[in-house]
């Protein structure tokens, strides 16, 4: 992914994270991804917060993860190729903070002033 695709910066990254969570662990019961904003900008601007749950869940199938950073490891390393982040890190337990790129908010504010702001905004009445 280079270019801004979805409805949202969040749309975009539920893609990324949900491609990579498929292929890191297709025996997974679960492969939405759990995508929010930090709560501390130091941190990144975005968090995955599917490692935990994902561990939980997979406990006893195959190719379970060890624990939840085992989880949050895989989910990195099955990141695709992508012009959206410029940064991830793992902290803790199995938290994927993440910082999108410039040239990807770039390439959504060009969007917006090519083809108008209802191309992701709501009608407001």
């Amino acid at each position: 992914m280079a270019t801004a695709t979805g409805t949202s910066v969040r749309t975009d990254l539920e893609a990324l994270f949900g491609e990579a969570i498929a292929a890191a662990f297709p025996n997974s019961p679960d492969k939405a991804p759990l995508i929010a904003a930090c709560n501390n900008a130091a941190n990144g601007d975005y968090q995955c917060n599917n490692a935990m749950p994902l561990f939980g869940k997979m406990k006893g199938l195959e190719g379970a993860p060890k624990n939840p950073r085992a989880a949050a490891e895989g989910i990195l390393a099955a990141l695709p190729p992508n012009g959206l982040l410029s940064a991830t890190s793992l902290a803790g337990p199995g938290f994927i903070n993440c910082r999108v790129s410039p040239s990807y908010l770039a390439d959504r504010v060009n969007n917006m002033l090519l083809h108008g702001t209802n191309v992701w905004a709501p009608s407001l009445p």
